[in-house]
């Protein structure tokens, strides 16, 4: 048929925007000293012991609300295992 283009599966779906995730207590604390806007959000293990002060001020003072949450459920949300050296903090950007 003419005047008609074959559009391929790629280009019909609309694409997402790039989400990062990083974990890691130095690898997070970075992020938020280098690109404190890119943080989009951030999960905290709760436990036995309180959340971490320094990653709650950090949330705080950049405005986003932390996840602090029981192991299974920051295993699901930070998208990590047991196996992962995430140190209880993932951040995504």
């Amino acid at each position: 048929m003419r005047g008609t283009e074959e559009v391929s599966p790629r280009q019909k779906r609309p694409s997402r925007p790039r989400v990062d995730k990083i974990y890691g207590k130095h690898s997070v604390r970075a992020l938020f000293m280098r690109r404190p806007d890119a943080v989009r959000r951030l999960v905290i293990l709760s436990g036995k012991l309180e959340p971490p002060e320094e990653f709650l001020r950090l949330a705080e003072d950049n405005a986003i609300e932390p996840e602090v949450l029981p192991w299974t459920e920051f295993l699901r949300a930070a998208e990590v295992t047991k196996d992962d050296k995430h140190q209880g903090v993932c951040a995504f950007a």
